[in-house]
């Protein structure tokens, strides 16, 4: 009898649990309890994770509020010119301290995008995709919600999901992600290398560009409009950047080589050892890395490969071409992770899985790097130069895992294609 029963209770087990885990009600009661959970560590826990939040952004809201001045219209900007603008939304509730008014907009967004992609928690399939999204977040902790960067995830979310209905809007939402915080380019790359109705899309993107660059040249001038690059050129090797993991190891017994706070931009840099050559050299490469990834994959899509299959390579390898070569390296960066391991999972289903995993395991190391023991890492203790060693090394790892996928697509329709014709 115990033999005949343990099969069915086991059955009745995963039935309850894929129930569970297919129930819009019940995913966006913990998609909620997610963003709690991660709001309130970034209030309240060491390192000042909302820093940027509370300090940066309230200060930017205010100024261009009150005195006038403008990122990217008249004073120079970190960001493209459009970030002002949801700094600016947590101020239109001014009975709310500033912080937790940015929170709550934040999961106001979130919850939109994520009814928006599981149609209103109604489709399962996607429902349970979103759960991916809730251990994400709780993965990468309160830098998930603490930087400009996650404004753009479920812009970019709505946008891919409206690739092939409304690629004009969907071009649109991704040239807004795009002049809020730079890496949205990536998803449009690669759903305009893969799609059908690349020109839609781009027209869409296009309009949208030509907007802000007519608007922002008309109330200031080239050289404030585009200070987000500019202004990027004379920085150093950030210490949390890919590339500079040899440079923290080489610290610890080289006094030529130590780490430098920049108090203009707020960062911890990476002093000597060369360091400054490699810094100069990372944009370049950077390019040509992110044109190689987007080629591989219109060259698949041309030989035959499966669109959606070459969509999620391509977005998780052009999102990672942006983040391994880049010199900053900042934490947020590993929110970008986000959309294209959700378009993976999507489109290749268990087939993606893999990567998804890395994806979470990089989130998880991540928020030990920042902010819990941040400060450790800034003392170049051992323990903590090994982990953002692994996480590092899983980050250049999966670029290189994402490219010989797309070499892959590339050749094995290839192949397929020659014998056919045979």
């Amino acid at each position: 009898m115990t033999i005949v029963d343990e099969p069915r209770s086991r059955s009745r087990a995963a039935d309850v649990a894929r129930g569970i885990f297919s129930s819009g009600p019940i995913l966006l009661l913990a998609f909620l309890l997610a963003h709690l959970v991660v709001g309130l560590l970034g209030l309240g826990a060491t390192g000042w994770p909302l820093s940027d939040v509370s300090s940066v952004y309230r200060a930017w809201s205010w100024n261009a509020v009150h005195l006038g001045h403008w990122p990217g219209i008249n004073v120079d900007g970190v960001y493209p010119v459009l970030a002002i603008l949801p700094m600016l939304a947590p101020m239109a509730v001014p009975f709310l301290n500033y912080t937790v008014a940015w929170l709550l907009w934040l999961t106001l967004a979130d919850v939109v995008a994520l009814l928006w992609i599981t149609r209103g928690g109604m489709d399962a399939r996607r429902v349970r995709l979103g759960w991916f999204w809730v251990l994400f977040l709780l993965l990468l902790g309160p830098v998930a919600l603490g930087r400009i960067d996650a404004v753009c995830v479920p812009l970019v979310l709505v946008a891919v999901d409206l690739r092939r209905t409304r690629p004009i809007l969907a071009g649109v939402l991704l040239a807004i992600g795009g002049w809020i915080k730079i890496w949205p380019v990536a998803i449009f790359a690669a759903i305009f290398v893969t799609g059908r109705r690349r020109w839609r899309l781009l027209a869409g993107a296009a309009g949208l560009s030509l907007g802000v660059i007519g608007v922002g040249l008309l109330l200031g001038s080239p050289s404030y409009l585009f200070s987000f690059v500019t202004g990027q050129t004379g920085r150093r090797l950030q210490v949390e950047a890919v590339t500079a993991t040899p440079w923290l190891w080489a610290a610890r017994g080289d006094p030529s080589v130590y780490i430098q706070y920049n108090n203009r931009i707020y960062t911890n840099e990476i002093v000597g050892g060369g360091s400054s050559g490699v810094s100069a050299a990372l944009t370049p490469i950077q390019f040509l890395c992110f044109v190689a990834i987007a080629m591989l994959a219109f060259l698949a899509v041309r030989r035959g490969a499966s669109r959606n299959a070459t969509l999620a390579h391509a977005s998780l390898g052009l999102v990672l071409a942006l983040i391994v070569w880049n010199k900053v390296g900042s934490p947020q960066f590993e929110t970008w992770l986000l959309v294209p391991a959700l378009i993976g999972l999507a489109v290749l289903g268990r087939g993606f899985l893999p990567q998804g995993i890395v994806v979470l395991v990089i989130a998880g190391l991540t928020q030990v790097i920042y902010p819990y023991l941040y400060t450790a890492l800034l003392g170049l203790e051992p323990a903590m130069l090994l982990v953002i060693t692994v996480r590092n090394v899983l980050l250049f790892g999966l670029l290189c895992w994402e490219a010989g996928e797309l070499l892959r697509l590339g050749r094995a329709d290839g192949r397929a294609r020659v014998s056919l014709a045979a």
